[in-house]
């Protein structure tokens, strides 16, 4: 038999990090070690997230200079700021890591979403449909047209057309939700489904597919995690106007 020393396994990069994380805090100076560490790399995150919002806040709302994809970060400062972020959830509290959460879901909407967002605030539903195909007996086979709404018209976006495409992002993120049909809403239903693009479907549906268009109705809200969203930028707004 060999006397040849299996290798150790490493561990996963993430216990890695975590560790180098906490190993980095303990070596500070100070009785607190390893608080201190994560207390200091959390005020660092904080600072620079602070500043993205004010870059994005003050940012014009159109600018005539073409769009430019930012550039990756080396993996190296990918590595460090993992490791930062570990360090930070040590000592986090809920209003840190929901501040956190909010920055990553603002910084992927776009001002119509935005719009939209605010048009739902009220928690009044709005009406929703989706369009469908399928034999003239049983289930819905395939979906032509989801998320065709009204919101759209009623918060004043740039672009209708892409109303659908911003509700499913906003669904994809979890800000918004769709529940059954509303009697209350039967004027906006029947508004809604004499729009273009509505019609389109439907006649796609019956004359391309040649089978059975499908409406289904719906209602559109803010989900539990949008309306928190909405509440702290309107708690914020509130802030900035006392100051």
């Amino acid at each position: 038999m060999s006397n040849r020393r299996m290798p150790l396994r490493r561990a996963p990069l993430p216990f890695r990090l975590l560790g180098g994380a906490v190993r980095a805090a303990g070596n500070l100076p100070g009785s607190d070690l390893a608080a201190r560490g994560a207390r200091e790399t959390e005020a660092w995150l904080l600072g620079e997230l602070a500043q993205r919002l004010d870059a994005y806040r003050d940012a014009p709302a159109t600018s005539g200079e073409p769009y430019e994809a930012p550039d990756l970060p080396p993996a190296a400062d990918a590595i460090t700021r993992f490791q930062a972020l570990l360090a930070v959830s040590l000592q986090q509290r809920p209003e840190d890591a929901r501040l956190y959460l909010f920055d990553r879901i603002v910084a992927r909407l776009v001002p119509d979403e935005a719009r939209i967002i605010a048009a739902l605030s009220d928690g009044e539903p709005v009406a929703v449909c989706h369009v469908g195909a399928g034999m003239r007996v049983g289930p819905v086979s395939r979906w032509v047209l989801e998320n065709a709404s009204t919101v759209g018209k009623d918060a004043g976006v740039m672009l209708n057309d892409q109303v659908p495409n911003y509700l499913a992002h906003l669904r994809m993120l979890g800000l918004v939700r769709i529940g059954g049909p509303s009697e209350a809403l039967q004027t906006k239903y029947e508004i809604l489904e004499t729009d273009a693009r509505v019609r389109e479907a439907v006649a796609m549906v019956d004359n391309e597919l040649r089978m059975r268009p499908r409406l289904q109705r719906g209602t559109l809200v803010l989900s539990e995690l949008g309306q928190a969203l909405w509440r702290a930028c309107e708690t914020s707004a509130l802030d900035n106007d006392d100051s």
